[in-house]
C-alpha cells in the first residue's frame, strides 16, 4: 500500500519514498540521522501518551526538508561501548496494524490549517532468521514553516512534560 508522495533523490535517482530501495536503505542503517529516526512502535489510540513526541519529530523533519520514521527498530541498550546507541531490527508485534487514514487524521489534528500529507506503508523483512513486520512513515518537506497550534503534552510517569510548545 505505497501511495507515492512526491519522490526522494538517492544517488541522483528519483525514488518512491515508500519503495523497496528506500526501505532497504533505511533498514541498513545502524544509527539515526538528521533525516530518519527509529521507533520501536507507534500507538495512535485516543489514550496514546507518546504521540506528541512523534509529532515533535514530524514537525522537525518537515521543517528541515523531510524525513522518515521507521517503526519496528529498537534501541540497543547493551552496555558494550562498541554497540551502544545502535539499533536492532526486532520488528513490530504480530498484531500491529495502523489505518493510514486514522494516522493521517491524528497527525493533522496537530497542524491546524496546514495539513501535512504523510506517506505510510507496512512491510516485512527477514532479520535474525525470521520474517519481521515493520512500518515506514514518510514526512514530506513543508512548503512553509510549520508551527504548533497547541502544546504537545505527554506524561512521563506522574509528571507532565512538553514535547513542543504552541506557536514556537
Amino acid at each position: 500500500m505505497s501511495d507515492k508522495k512526491g519522490g526522494v533523490i538517492i544517488n541522483n535517482e528519483l525514488t518512491d519514498p515508500l519503495g523497496n530501495f528506500v526501505i532497504d536503505y533505511l533498514l541498513s542503517q545502524t544509527k539515526e540521522t538528521t533525516y530518519h529516526d527509529f521507533k520501536a512502535t507507534l500507538d495512535i489510540s485516543k489514550n496514546s501518551n507518546d504521540f506528541p513526541k512523534i509529532i515533535k519529530d514530524i514537525y522537525g523533519f518537515s521543517n528541515a526538508g523531510g524525513g522518515f520514521l521507521v517503526l519496528g527498530v529498537h534501541e540497543n541498550d547493551h552496555s558494550d561501548e562498541n554497540i551502544k546507541g545502535t539499533f536492532a531490527k526486532f520488528g513490530l508485534s504480530e498484531d500491529f496494524k495502523i489505518d493510514p487514514a486514522s494516522l493521517q487524521e491524528k497527525i493533522n489534528s496537530y497542524f491546524g490549517d496546514t495539513p501535512l500529507n504523510i506517506g505510510y506503508t507496512e512491510f516485512s523483512r527477514k532479520f535474525y532468521g525470521r520474517e519481521r513486520n515493520f512500518a515506514l512513515i514518510y514526512i514530506p518537506p513543508s512548503p512553509k514553516i510549520l508551527i504548533p497550534t497547541e502544546d504537545g503534552i505527554y506524561k512521563d510517569g506522574n509528571n507532565e512534560k512538553k514535547a513542543f510548545t504552541k506557536d514556537i
